[in-house]
């Protein structure tokens, strides 16, 4: 079973995501990850009917924050049907969330 992953930028006025019925205003994609972050180092997960979000209500959001204030920050996730393998997902977004921290630090310092 294939996944599909998209990026989704909170900074900019540019939708990333390559599917049109996913075309996420900035403020809107802001409100459907703040409300379910999760502590850093761990994947937030929103299922379905639990997205803010109308357009997203058929699909899960995996996502992990990654980076510090202080230096830069991000966010790395999946969206994909809720019949996504999660098994594989959320220790995907942990792990590659875990290295582009550990690598903008190492930019970054800190």
């Amino acid at each position: 079973m294939a996944m599909r992953a998209a990026l989704v930028s909170c900074s900019s006025n540019q939708s990333y995501l390559p599917i049109p019925q996913f075309r996420i205003e900035d403020s809107v994609a802001s409100s459907v990850f703040e409300d379910a972050r999760a502590a850093r180092g761990t994947a937030s997960v929103v299922i379905g009917e639990e997205n803010v979000e109308e357009s997203l209500k058929n699909y899960s959001v995996v996502f992990s924050d990654y980076g510090t204030s202080d230096t830069a920050e991000g966010m790395i996730g999946i969206i994909a049907p809720t019949r996504m393998e999660y098994g594989i997902a959320i220790p995907a977004v942990r792990y590659l969330a875990s290295d582009l921290d550990k690598m903008t630090m190492m930019f970054y310092g800190g």
